[in-house]
């Protein structure tokens, strides 16, 4: 007959424990297939995992495009930013054969005021003629038009109203008989409106105007216009003195010079600048082939985070007005290794096909991107993983600037970061 030994006390500690060690285990197992089991729904099976990585490389940059093609007219000089516009009226087409010119007046209508229009009272202008040597269309304004602007003869200086009661603001023309005869022969090339100074106060402001592009479809009074008056003549048909007719833009479109320093001030760095109105856009990148390595790469859902730095003294933001902002991915990835981000306007390619809304968390300042179609795209294929690129939904109009904290942020918690959720494959 066989008698069981009773195992030492240390031994039988182990044993009591032994139930204890496999729940453990077995919550350890259940953690590497059930994390975020919660966070993501319709899948066909509750086994997956959830990766967070933050940027590696972020930076900002400038592709050309042309600003005479939107729907705003933007002057003003403030954060590092200097916005005059071009204009050419059409002096030919619909006006009577003949006028005998007295007085002319532009008229323009303000769309929007940065900061205020109770902070903005006035902005005072200087009105510039532009040779008829300088050929210029809406589709050429690009930065670098008008090298030698300031070259061009100074026609007037005058105060821009921008009163809340009134969104018209008009200034005639010196010597309108002399500018009458070359715009009416189509020979000259229109004019340019340019801050001449600061605002009061020192804090700079911007005026948005309507151009002929947006005017048209708000109300047909509000179109820039050229006001003529004097006395008219049709067919040996003397009008009465008083005639007064209207001439309508035929080019208008405004330019922007950024002054910002890429390192300098301060408040630029660990920070990248997406900018509407003069095309700044954001590139960041994410090593996902790095970050997934040790998981089975079947992407159930990838979220982009980019976070705002509010309170930079960057930042403008007209009242009532929210940057909308697009993504798309790099096709070109040379930008992540070059030392200097001044010259990545001539490395990075255009976006994708692949774009989308990001969603504004006004409380934490947060900008949230679903990014799922593209991470998706990397995990297939590592080599095509050439960043993503963040820019304003309409770069043509107001001038509008956030900073976002970039991959460098002094802050971690606010560095661009990529949360991945992989579903698990059975093998």
């Amino acid at each position: 007959m066989f008698h069981l030994k009773t195992p030492p006390l240390h031994i039988r500690h182990f044993l009591w424990l032994l139930p204890l060690i496999f729940l453990f285990v077995l919550g350890c197992a259940q953690r590497e297939t059930d994390i975020g089991a919660n966070a993501v729904t319709g899948l066909t099976e509750n086994k997956f995992a959830t990766l967070s990585g933050t940027a590696t490389h972020s930076t900002d940059w400038h592709p050309p495009f042309s600003n005479g093609l939107g729907t705003s007219l933007e002057v003003g000089n403030a954060k590092n930013l200097f916005a005059f516009f071009a204009i050419r009226f059409d002096a030919v087409t619909g006006l009577p054969d003949s006028v005998r010119v007295d007085s002319m007046e532009i008229r323009l209508y303000h769309a929007s005021v940065w900061p205020s229009v109770r902070d903005l009272q006035g902005l005072q202008v200087r009105i510039r003629e532009i040779p008829d040597s300088v050929i210029w269309t809406e589709g050429t304004l690009v930065p670098g038009q008008f090298p030698t602007r300031e070259n061009y003869p100074i026609i007037d200086s005058v105060v821009l109203s921008a009163n809340s009661s009134d969104s018209l603001a008009s200034f005639p023309v010196k010597n309108p008989q002399e500018m009458w005869h070359k715009w009416h022969a189509d020979s000259g090339k229109g004019l340019i409106i340019e801050p001449r100074s600061d605002i009061s106060g020192g804090n700079g402001g911007f005026i948005e105007f309507y151009s002929h592009e947006e005017s048209s479809l708000i109300d047909p009074n509000y179109p820039p216009a050229l006001l003529i008056h004097g006395a008219a003549q049709v067919n040996d048909s003397v009008f009465s003195p008083d005639t007064t007719v209207l001439a309508y833009p035929q080019y208008d479109g405004y330019l922007v010079i950024d002054s910002t320093d890429i390192n300098q001030p301060q408040q630029h760095v660990g920070r990248m600048v997406i900018t509407q109105g003069m095309a700044q856009r954001g590139a960041i990148y994410f090593p996902v082939d790095t970050i997934t390595n040790q998981f089975s790469r079947s992407v159930s859902r990838a979220i982009l985070h980019l976070y705002a730095d509010t309170l930079n003294p960057l930042r403008i933001q007209y009242v009532g007005q929210t940057m909308t902002l697009n993504h798309g991915y790099l096709l070109d990835s040379t930008w992540i290794s070059h030392p200097d981000s001044l010259t990545l306007n001539r490395l990075l390619g255009p976006e994708s096909g692949v774009t989308g809304y990001g969603t504004w968390n006004s409380t934490s300042s947060e900008l949230v991107f679903d990014v799922t179609g593209i991470v998706s795209t990397w995990v297939t294929d590592p080599s095509r993983n050439d960043g993503i690129q963040v820019f304003s939904g309409n770069e043509l109009n107001t001038l509008e600037r956030e900073v976002f904290y970039g991959a460098d942020a002094d802050s971690v918690n606010k560095r661009p970061k990529l949360d991945i959720w992989y579903t698990e494959i059975s093998h």
